[in-house]
């Protein structure tokens, strides 16, 4: 037998052959078992990039929190939903894990200390979010429960935040763009990992938006909260 006739068919063809063939010919999506896990790591990592941007500029204002104190509230109110959302994406995967569903346990645990520190990011964020609603609602003035609920909140959260951001950070990449990265059915390599088109692209799209939609409709309807802000601000 000659060299080139014992060339395998999808060599011969120039198929790629770092990935498996799809067991739907035509469609570009992968159906295999982590199907579930990818697609909630995906919605999870778009949530978490919207929301790492969002708090990095409450972060800004903090250098100016007297003068910067109305785009720290407005900002805050448009993470809302996007938090919201993502809490509830990062349950689904917990009580998915312990519920023992066969593709969240063979995708296994985060590390020792990431399943340690998410406790106290989930109820720290949602101290942080839930006090600073309520005082940006009762407005400037004399120190409050509010105002020490969230200065303590924040100083827990930005720890344990910390961790848990450097401790996802690799990943983010893949899973914040992954949906767009494998469009069109493409399937590349991105830090060793195979990427490929999972099921549900459009619903995680419809997601994200509603999520950054609902929270500009809050900021707007919550518009008259921060009105005594800006005056205390010296606006």
């Amino acid at each position: 037998m000659l060299p080139d006739q014992r060339t395998a068919p999808a060599a011969r063809s120039g198929r790629n052959t770092d990935f498996p063939a799809s067991p739907h010919p035509g469609n570009g999506l992968a159906t295999s078992s982590l199907d579930t896990v990818e697609a909630s790591a995906r919605l999870t990592g778009m949530l978490g990039l919207i929301l790492m941007v969002g708090l990095l500029v409450e972060g800004v204002t903090l250098l100016s929190i007297r003068h910067l104190v109305v785009v720290h509230i407005i900002v805050g109110l448009l993470l809302v939903p996007a938090t919201l959302l993502k809490l509830g994406s990062v349950w689904f995967r917990f009580a998915s894990y312990y519920a023992h569903h066969p593709e969240f346990r063979r995708a296994g645990p985060p590390s020792p200390l990431l399943r340690l520190m998410g406790p106290v990011v989930v109820a720290s964020t949602v101290l942080l979010f839930a006090s600073g609603i309520w005082l940006a609602a009762i407005g400037p003035g004399k120190p409050t429960l509010a105002a020490a609920i969230h200065k303590a909140s924040f100083v827990i959260w930005f720890g344990a935040m910390s961790v848990h951001v450097l401790g996802h950070l690799r990943e983010l990449p893949r899973t914040a763009f992954g949906d767009w990265i494998t469009r069109g059915g493409r399937r590349v390599v991105m830090a060793g990992h195979a990427l490929t088109p999972v099921r549900g692209t459009l619903g995680r799209a419809v997601a994200v938006v509603s999520a950054v939609g609902l929270g500009i409709a809050l900021t707007i309807a919550s518009g008259k909260i921060a009105q005594p802000w800006h005056l205390w601000g010296g606006g």
